[in-house]
């Protein structure tokens, strides 16, 4: 999906329209997680199961995969504990 995009366009989108940084400003990550990991966190933060099917889930899990095998983002397991998680981003930005 994204192989086709112009990045211009995509940093244009990203930095004017939705006001995220760009990708050149800072360090940028993606905590990666599986469906079932996702699906009790929700459950757990909002007392009720997801709406978003594992068809979905996988669809987007994929296109921030690609944004990291592209270098704009770093990709973490998010699968752990918070306390590694945090050690591993103060690793990358150290």
């Amino acid at each position: 999906m994204l192989a086709c995009v112009d990045i211009k366009d995509l940093r244009s989108l990203v930095r004017e329209d939705l006001a995220i940084p760009d990708f050149d400003q800072g360090t940028h990550f993606y905590l990666d997680i599986d469906y079932c990991t996702h699906k009790e966190r929700y459950r757990q933060r909002e007392e009720k199961e997801t709406q978003v099917t594992p068809d979905v889930f996988q669809k987007r899990r994929e296109r921030y995969q690609e944004l990291c095998a592209l270098e704009y983002l770093i990709c973490i397991d998010a699968t752990k504990d918070k306390e590694t998680i945090a050690k591993q981003i103060q690793e990358i930005l150290h």
